[in-house]
Formats: structure tokens, sequence, C-alpha cells
């Protein structure tokens, strides 16, 4: 019986090693796929990201790798960040949350576009300089909003720490806070597909 048990108990051991720490809290609504096909979203902007961390240029940081991650990714086309702006200042918008449905489908209409992502930073700790005595921390928000429409057609909420990827004997951590806020927006995006 001890003879049975032990290649179980050995793969059992070996499973939790290896997955140790490696949940995480994505949450996801997607009815984009359904919604894709009546409302043919090609072309998309980045607004900029609100920033709750509390770190300085964590909002910044965190959308510039949003818009590299998403157009690498080729799921859409993507409406240049000075475009975005140029919009954004001509029509007095300081807080892109409070955005109303006519201003949106005017930034539709003026840089042809089909939907656009909004974004918030909600935790952002950590440094560049991989100290082993701070693990990074990166939570965002996400939503993508039909322009035409002003409906919600993808959202997604993600946090991360490095040593969620911690595997067998602790490697995988990563220690970096631009290196593990890449792995989170890769991961986000990934629901998009």
């Amino acid at each position: 019986m001890i003879k049975k048990l032990t290649p179980l108990l050995i793969s059992t051991i070996t499973t939790t090693l290896l997955f140790h720490g490696c949940s995480s809290s994505l949450v996801a609504y997607s009815n984009l796929k359904q919604e894709n096909e009546i409302l043919e979203i090609k072309r998309i902007g980045v607004l900029p990201f609100i920033n709750e961390s509390g770190k300085r240029g964590a909002g910044e940081i965190v959308a510039n790798i949003f818009i590299s991650v998403i157009f690498k990714s080729g799921v859409f086309d993507v409406e240049e960040r000075g475009n975005i702006e140029r919009f954004l200042l001509n029509e007095k918008v300081k807080n892109v949350n409070a955005m109303d449905i006519e201003q949106i489908k005017r930034l539709g209409e003026r840089l042809n576009i089909d939907a656009i992502f909004v974004g918030t930073v909600e935790e952002f700790s950590g440094s560049d300089k991989g100290d082993r005595s701070t693990t990074p921390i990166v939570g965002i928000r996400v939503r993508l909003i039909d322009i035409k429409t002003g409906k919600i057609v993808w959202m997604v909420r993600h946090k991360r720490r490095g040593e969620d990827y911690v595997t067998a004997f602790g490697f995988g951590r990563i220690r970096s806070i631009s290196a593990l806020a890449k792995k989170v927006v890769s991961e986000v995006i990934y629901t998009i597909k």
C-alpha cells in the first residue's frame, strides 16, 4: 500500500510546489466575441490610465506598457497616443472617467476608432532595483467601451505580486516592478484573444 501511495504523494507535493503562489485575482467579463460580430471593433484608442496607486507616474507607465503590448498582440489597430491626448486637450477633459457619451462619440468620429480602453492603476508598489526585501505588486482595472453605444464590451481586474510566479526552489520570482507590470498587462490582454 505504501509503495502505491509514494508516487502519488510525490506527485502531489511536486505539483503543490510548482504552483504555490500561482493564484491570481484575474477577474474578467467579456461579451467581446459575441459583440464584435455585430460591432466590428477593429481600431481602438487607449485613454490615459487613472492612477489610484499613490505611486507617482504609475498611470503613465502602465498605459505605455498597455499600448505596447496591445499593439504587438495584433488584436486591434491602435490609434497613436498623441492624437488621443490632443483630442482630450481640445475637449478640455481633465478626468477620462468623467467623459460623457457625446465626448466618447466625438473621439470616435474624429479619430476613426471603434472602441476605447479606459484603465485604472489600483496598486503599483516596488522598484526596478531588484531589491530582495520588497515584493512588487501591480493591480489594474481595464474596460473596453464601444464608441457608438457607450457600452462596456470587455472588462478585467487583475492583481499580481512578484512572488506569484515562484515555482520549485524559489525560481521565477519577479523582483522588478516594470517586469511585473508587463506580465500583468500581457495576462490581461490575453483574455481578449
